[in-house]
C-alpha cells in the first residue's frame, strides 16, 4: 500500500485560564437548556503525551500527525517534521469562532491544508495500543470499518445527534434491502462475529434503525468528507453556529453512515477497538496490558469523585505501557 495515510487529533486544555476565560463568556449564547457543556468534555488528565507514545510505537509508518487546538499548544511537545498543529482558525470561518463545539471542529477537518486523501480521526482520548499496519485502517484505497446495523434506545441528550444523522440517511437511502444486497459481503460479513445476528434481524426492515458506533478512531477519506459536507451544506453551515454542542446537531458519523449504506468500505472486526469509562479502571488496566485491541478509547464521565486519584492511576498504567519518551516531548 503506498498511499499516505495522516492522523488527526483534536486536543484541548480545559484548565488554560486564556481558554477558560474565552469559554465563560460564550457559556451560555446558546442556553436554553438543551447544550451539553460539562466539565468531562474539556478535562485534560495530562495523558495526551501517551497518545503520542504509541503513535510513535504501534505507528511509526504514519505520514503526517495534525493536532487541532485553539491558541493552545501542550508545554512538552516538540517540533517535529510531520507534526503540524492547526489552529481553529486555519480552518473554521472566524465568524463561527470561537467554538466549544466538537462535532462543529471535525466537521471542518478536511480543511486543513495539505491534508492526505487517506486520513484517520482522533480523539485526545483515543490510544493505540498495539502494533498496527497501512492495511488496519485502509485497504484498496477504501477506510476500514464495521457496518453493523443496531437499533437506537434514546437514554441521554446525545442520542438526539445519533438521531438527526439517521434522518438524513433514511431520507437519502429510500431501500435499504436493495443496498444491502447490492453489498452482501459486506453487510453480512464472518468477521463481524456475535454481531452479524444483528445485519440478520434487521434484514426485514427497509430503513436504518441506527448503527454501532464504536467510539473510537474512525478512517476516512478526504474526498468522502467534502462530497457529504458540501451535499448537507445548509445543515452544516447551521452546525457551525452552535458554539457548544446542542440537541440539533449533526456530526462527522453522518460522513461515515453515508459511506457504509454506500459500501465504500472494508468490513473490520468489531474487536479492533474497544471504548471503556475513566472510572472503570480495572478495565482500562486490563485493556492497556493486554493489548488484544488496537484501539483503546478511555471515555470521560462526569461524576467522577476523587479525580486526582483517578487521573493518577491513569497515569501510572501509562507510564507501565509506554515508559520511554517519545521524540514528540521536549
Amino acid at each position: 500500500m503506498n498511499k499516505q495515510i495522516d492522523f488527526v487529533v483534536t486536543w484541548v486544555d480545559g484548565d488554560d485560564p486564556k481558554w477558560r476565560q474565552k469559554h465563560d463568556e460564550y457559556l451560555n449564547i446558546d442556553s436554553d437548556g438543551n447544550h451539553a457543556d460539562s466539565e468531562s468534555r474539556y478535562r485534560d488528565f495530562d495523558t495526551f503525551k501517551y497518545w503520542f507514545r504509541a503513535v510513535e510505537k504501534y505507528a511509526p509508518w504514519v505520514n503526517k500527525i495534525y493536532l487541532i487546538t485553539d491558541q493552545q499548544r501542550p508545554k512538552w511537545l516538540a517540533s517535529v517534521p510531520n507534526l503540524v498543529v492547526i489552529d481553529h482558525a486555519d480552518i473554521i470561518p472566524s465568524k463561527f469562532l470561537p467554538t466549544f463545539n466538537s462535532n462543529v471542529i471535525e466537521s471542518h477537518i478536511h480543511k486543513i491544508p495539505n491534508l492526505a486523501e487517506q486520513f484517520v480521526l482522533f480523539n485526545d482520548d483515543m490510544f493505540l495500543n498495539n502494533s498496527t499496519q497501512p492495511t488496519d485502517f485502509f485497504k484498496n484505497g477504501l477506510p476500514l470499518d464495521s457496518l453493523i446495523f443496531h437499533p437506537i434506545f434514546p437514554e441521554d441528550w446525545f442520542d438526539h445527534i445519533r438521531i438527526n444523522n439517521l434522518i438524513k440517511i433514511n431520507q437519502a437511502f429510500h431501500n435499504k434491502r436493495k443496498l444491502q444486497f447490492r453489498n452482501f459481503s459486506k453487510v453480512y460479513n464472518f468477521r463481524y462475529g456475535k454481531y452479524l445476528f444483528n445485519n440478520l434481524l434487521n434484514s426485514l426492515y427497509n430503513r436504518v434503525p441506527g448503527f454501532i458506533d464504536w467510539h473510537c478512531s474512525t478512517a476516512y477519506l478526504k474526498s468522502d468528507f467534502e462530497y457529504v459536507v458540501e451535499k448537507y451544506s445548509q445543515e452544516f453551515t447551521e452546525l457551525s453556529t452552535h458554539k457548544v454542542r446542542l440537541e440539533t446537531d449533526i456530526s462527522h458519523w453522518l460522513i461515515r453512515y453515508s459511506r457504509l449504506m454506500e459500501g465504500q468500505f472494508y468490513p473490520q472486526s468489531p474487536k479492533f477497538g474497544k471504548s471503556i469509562y475513566v472510572n472503570k479502571l480495572d478495565d482500562v488496566k486490563r485493556t492497556l496490558l493486554k493489548g488484544e485491541q488496537k484501539i483503546i478509547n478511555i471515555n470521560d464521565v462526569d461524576d467522577i469523585e476523587n479525580m486526582e486519584s483517578y487521573q493518577n492511576n491513569l497515569i501510572s498504567l501509562f507510564e507501565k505501557k509506554f515508559p520511554a519518551k517519545s521524540r514528540f516531548e521536549i
